[in-house]
């Protein structure tokens, strides 16, 4: 079946041609007995697959052939591999297959002996190892004698999915690999077992029986593309900086050093693993001596090519610093493919070295490398290239002090590190004068001053820590490494040029053009290596000639952009500009659709943009495959599309149009693009999932968009077409930012015409929903009023009469959209806090089993709303492709996200549209639900369960969607009903006051407030309009409540008693009007003293019009102790029996039963005073 294409070494057979290859004897001669055929009937690969062949009666039936020499050794590492799938007439009875000499009618069986000592080995007498399958079960077995069958491992399987089945043999044992087999999974590579039994350990014949006797047809068992191949290893060294390794010297304090490079061929599967103490790779740094005294960290990146890139290679392993030279890296690689040219892995180590490093007489060299793979045996092999790497040597850094001033020429602005050993030299001169410079330059935060370098230098490193900035009047040269999270400023109006040598790693936080008119430029030679930012630029005066050598950089927790440009005709930054994006991964949610924009244009397509450049980092399909520049997948579905909102109807799929090429289909600056997202531009997952299937994760991403920055105002022209009664679905159009940096939608710069400015749509790719945000401060998920750099959404023209939409640079801001939590909108953003807080409460309706199946409302009330849809303060619910969508419908029945209400009256009710595409349990979370008055009960009512919840007690609420039952996710399933709370205001049974000199004393009876339960407050006015709190009480078992208000001043007082229940009521009492003329203590109704009580007291009334008056002493649980009958204008009375405390005297009018004054007293009994 194999033909050879390698040598002794490699063989391989896909059919194609139709041959059976070596397999050329049949144990049964003449084709009427044949149970085999290369057939093109569904192969699984290519053109053809070996198929098996019915027949009616079972026939024992092989094919053999010798592949390899007689002899042959099997030890120095074989693989076998092959193409498998069985099919039965039911997928519940597996139970027609089984092993190959038991086949009877309507079974089927095989045998494939991928080792035999002769060509009928089931028979008397064979030995060897082979494969075989009994029900849906894949078993490996050894067959050692004519009684004894070893079974090593085995593996369960589906009918009718292709199987890529290989199985690898080393001196120490089997191991077997199972995959699923795809157009992007063609090697497997997922190891399922290992077997450390020896078997054979030479090579005679490979042996295919087969025999199928079923009464339909044929086709049950298929075969394809087997292989037999050696295992290989070769190991080249990378030693180019073109490649990425760095420049000889090094210096103190130096980081991200790339050392040593190396590229793997593999053939075969190689798993390597760490074992007896040796790590998986193991390496050698000679000549260091204390490793701990040179080297701060060591890491070990894994790449795809020859060239190093650490912002897009992952980092396999960090390295603890030993003292010693030896270093271990345990972690599990498995590589390598079935293919004659094998698989390329590409590693690179990098350290970085100690500020104080030890420098005299030391070289950092790689001397030698291992990698250690599994023997299955219970250990490893080692694989030893004895590859050595370059030799670097360390030299002595500079330091900034700025000593002396900010001057950098001055040398007593410098110092030298001292080493390990306390060696040091002192600086004689300032570093970079010297075009030959091999000076290490580090600008540290500790220092107090910046440095300023007027005229120009170079340097061979140089570092700038974050809070540090250098101010450069001319050029800076940079030869070996830029290492610089803080900010480089080119001022003057002197044309500068910034060189970094080719192939040079280089990373700058801050860029500054301050070079004072637009005739004055800064210019990164097209010669340079590129230069990364990762902070800002700021182009305020002068222009930046980028050549194609700078890009901004994006990781999850940063993105670096550019500050507003004020005015274009003094600033701007000319030439190709890559802009990165980093998309958020890590689950299979995050598989699905974002809204993208581009931050730049085509160099020839001035205010277009093309998706071309995604194509470096995400795969991108489309009709027609690579005829119109897409990539290969299954199906060439469509993955960018434009938003055409001229297309007939409301917002459907419709709308949305695919890009009918990749290069040639442009874009508008500031038209939004609407992107599949898969993950990574790999074949497969890390779990080894074709990147085309539904159940691929996809990673955590940088994509890039390539081209001229858009600068200045940014317009772009939108549609609106009408096509329902209302319009409310019309006019939505895809827009998006148009900058390097992050927008604020509240700035006032992201302006229109005849579109609605109110109301920004984005979507969420974990729900699938779209998300809106209001620039009244409310919002739905996790929309803000910032919008990423690379991102789209979706805005509303509402008329017809040439709307558009216009970005200022005004609308830039520094914000960076961090994540937080597991809510990631399309980039990384997460919520961050609105500005402003109305009045509104939150429904969230989710799946607890899936945080992803979830979609929430906002329900707005304000004075000034409308019931009815309307446009300025209500937001359309857009929807979205999720599985999970809520809503709330306005009195005209239109679905809303955010629906402002007028105030909300007794049983308003609210309809809320719950729907789920498919059945499960769902929770409704209600938030926020403070911001109703305390008066209103709020119920959700469910109409199905006929059920409700008051949810200002309970705010969630458990229901289910049954797909089956329409009335499950009906519309009118659910409203929001408010009901008003029962009264629990008191009845104020008096209220009265009473002028005392200086003071006011006022008092009041309810008729039971311990009852009630409710806040007693005292308010008082000086103009009866504005009222402030001066006393508040909680009811409690008194039963009259007495406040005096002292130190009062000449003028009008008013006073009244607010009262508030537990449910949120308020009333007032009448108002109590009192005058202070200035003439204290002769306006008082009456007058009693002493105060406190002791044994007699006395009250002088001063009521002239009133000739007979009752004077009534009350204590504070309302009861009456004493009551006199007062004629004359001075009475004298008897206190000596009260109890110690507090009471109140109440003067009466005896004919009116009018109080004419109340006011306060203790009596004083024995030793204690009670006020």
């Amino acid at each position: 079946v194999l033909y050879p294409t390698g040598g002794n070494s490699y063989y391989s057979n896909s059919f194609d041609d139709g041959n059976l290859g070596v397999f050329n004897n049949y144990k049964i001669s003449g084709t009427s007995n044949q149970t085999l055929a290369v057939s093109t009937t569904t192969p699984l690969k290519g053109t053809r697959s070996l198929r098996s062949v019915n027949r009616i009666s079972p026939l024992g039936n092989a094919v053999y052939g010798r592949i390899l020499p007689a002899g042959t050794s099997i030890d120095v590492g074989m693989e076998w591999s092959f193409l498998y799938k069985y099919s039965t007439t039911s997928n519940s009875t597996p139970s027609e297959i089984v092993d190959f000499p038991n086949v009877t009618a309507d079974k089927s069986g095989f045998r494939y002996w991928l080792i035999s000592n002769n060509i009928s080995p089931s028979n008397t007498g064979g030995t060897g190892v082979y494969f075989s399958q009994v029900g849906n079960v894949l078993y490996f077995k050894s067959k050692e004698g004519d009684f004894y069958t070893r079974d090593a491992f085995n593996f369960t399987m589906a009918p009718g999915t292709i199987y890529n089945i290989k199985i690898k043999r080393t001196a120490g044992g089997w191991g077997l690999f199972v995959d699923a087999y795809s157009i992007n999974k063609t090697d497997a590579t997922t190891l399922i077992a290992v077997s450390n039994f020896t078997g054979p350990t030479t090579y005679q014949y490979s042996v295919l029986e087969v025999n199928e006797a079923r009464n339909s047809s044929s086709n049950f068992l298929q075969f394809d593309d087997l292989k037999l191949y050696t295992q290989r290893i070769n190991f080249t060294n990378i030693t180019s900086t073109t490649n990425g390794l760095s420049s000889n010297p090094i210096s103190q304090g130096q980081q991200n050093i790339v050392i040593f490079g190396l590229k793997v061929n593999l053939r075969g599967i190689y798993n390597f693993i760490s074992s007896g103490g040796n790590g998986s790779i193991q390496f050698n740094l000679g000549n260091l001596g204390n490793s701990s005294q040179v080297l701060s960290g060591i890491r070990l990146y894994e790449s795809t090519d020859a060239l190093f890139n650490p912002d897009n290679d992952p980092l396999l392993s960090a390295i603890p610093v030993s003292t010693g030279t030896n270093f271990n890296v345990s972690t599990q690689i498995d590589a390598g493919s079935s293919e004659a040219s094998g698989t390329d892995k590409y590693y690179f180590l990098v350290v970085d070295i100690l500020p104080n490093a030890n420098f005299s007489g030391l070289n950092l060299q790689v001397l030698n490398y291992k990698m250690n793979y599994n023997n299955f045996n219970g250990g490893t092999t080692a694989s030893s290239p004895l590859l050595t790497g370059n030799a670097y040597s360390i030299s002595q850094s500079y330091v900034w002090t700025g000593g002396t001033g900010t001057d950098w020429s001055v040398a007593s602005n410098w110092t030298l590190y001292t080493d390990n050993n306390g060696n040091k030299t002192l600086a004689s001169v300032a570093p970079g004068f010297n075009s030959a410079s091999t000076y290490y330059v580090s600008i540290p935060n500790s220092t107090t001053n910046n440095p300023v370098l007027v005229g120009s230098a170079t340097v061979n490193t140089l570092t700038i820590e974050s809070s540090k900035s250098v101010k450069i009047s001319a050029n800076l040269s940079v030869t070996n490494a830029l290492s610089a999270l803080g900010t480089l400023e080119f001022n003057t109006s002197t044309n500068s040029t910034f060189s970094i040598s080719t192939n040079v790693l280089a990373t700058l936080g801050n860029l500054t053009i301050n070079k004072g008119s637009l005739a004055s430029k800064v210019t990164l030679p097209s010669a340079n290596a590129i230069l990364s930012i990762t902070g800002s630029i700021t182009p305020t005066a002068g222009e930046l000639i980028t050549n194609g050598k700078l890009t901004l950089k994006s990781n999850e927790t940063k993105t670096a952009y550019i500050d507003k440009i004020n005015n274009t005709a003094t600033s701007k930054i000319t030439g190709a500009v890559v802009v990165e994006r980093f998309m958020k991964g890590g689950s299979n949610t995050r598989r699905g659709y974002r809204l993208m924009s581009s931050p730049v244009h085509d160099a020839t397509q001035l205010s277009k943009y093309s998706v071309a450049g995604l194509m470096q980092n995400i795969y991108i399909t489309g009709a027609g495959g690579a005829t119109n520049g897409f990539d290969a997948s299954p199906n060439n579905g469509a993955t960018i599309y434009h938003y055409r909102e001229s297309n007939p109807g409301g917002v459907t799929q419709n709308d949305y149009t695919p890009i009918s090429s990749v290069s040639a289909d442009y874009f508008n600056s500031g038209e939004g693009a609407y992107v599949f997202y898969r993950g990574l531009r790999t074949a497969t997952d890390v779990n080894g999932v074709s990147r085309f299937s539904t159940s691929v994760t996809p990673e955590d991403n940088v994509v890039s968009f390539s081209g001229e920055l858009n600068q200045g105002n940014v317009s772009l022209n939108l549609s609106y077409t009408p096509s329902t009664p209302t319009n409310t679905a019309d006019g939505f159009n895809l827009v998006g930012n148009p900058y390097a940096s992050t927008i604020d939608l509240n700035s006032g710069f992201v302006t229109g015409n005849n579109i609605n400015t109110n109301n920004f749509y984005v979507l969420d790719p974990s729900t699938k929903n779209f998300a809106v945000y209001q620039r009244a401060g409310m919002s739905t998920g996790n929309a803000t009023q910032y919008i990423a750099s690379g991102q789209g959404f979706f805005v509303k023209a509402t008329s017809a009469a040439s709307p558009s939409i216009t970005f200022s640079e005004n609308a830039k801001v520094s914000t960076q959209l961090t994540p937080t939590g597991t809510n990631k909108l399309l980039m990384s953003t997460g919520p961050l806090a609105a500005e402003v807080a109305p009045k509104y409460i939150r429904l969230n309706m989710i799946n607890p089993l899936d945080s992803t199946a979830q979609d929430d409302i906002v329900l707005n009330f304000s004075s000034s709303a409308k019931s009815a849809f309307k446009e300025i303060e209500d937001a359309f619910d857009f929807g979205g492709n999720g599985t999970t969508f809520l809503s709330s419908l306005s009195s005209d029945q239109i679905k809303l996200a955010i629906n402002s209400l007028p105030a909300v009256t007794e049983n308003m009710r609210i309809p809320i549209v719950a729907n789920s595409t498919v059945s499960g349990t769902f929770n409704f979370n209600a938030a926020n639900l403070n911001v109703i008055e305390k008066t209103w009960n709020v119920f959700l009512v469910d109409h199905f369960k006929t059920d409700s919840v008051k949810l200002n007690i309970n705010p969630a609420y458990s229901f289910s969607v049954d797909r089956a039952i329409a009335a499950s996710y009906a519309a009118d399933r659910f409203e929001i009903v408010f009901h008003e709370k029962e009264s629990l205001i008191a009845k104020i049974l008096t209220f009265t006051g009473n002028q005392s000199n200086r003071a006011i004393d006022l008092g009041w009876k309810p008729s039971n407030s311990a009852y009630y339960n409710v806040l007693f407050t005292l308010q008082r006015s000086t103009d009866g309009i504005t009222y402030s709190d001066i006393y508040a009480v909680q009811s409690d078992s008194r039963a009259v409540y007495y406040y005096q208000d002292k130190s009062l001043t000449t003028g009008q007082y008013y006073y009244r008693l607010k009262q508030e229940d537990a449910n949120g009521h308020i009333t007032f009492s009448t108002v109590l009007p009192f005058s202070l003329n200035g003439n204290f203590g002769e306006v008082a109704a009456f007058k009693m003293y002493p105060n406190p009580v002791k044994t007699t007291y006395t009250v002088d009334i001063n009521v002239p019009d009133v000739k007979e008056v009752r004077i009534r002493i009350i204590d504070l649980t309302g009861r009456i102790v004493q009551s006199y009958l007062v004629t004359g204008q001075s009475s004298r009375m008897d206190g000596s029996k009260w109890s110690s405390g507090t009471y109140i005297i109440e003067i009466v009018n005896n004919a009116s039963n009018e109080i004419i004054g109340r006011s306060s007293h203790t009596n004083d009994v024995g030793t204690n005073q009670f006020v």
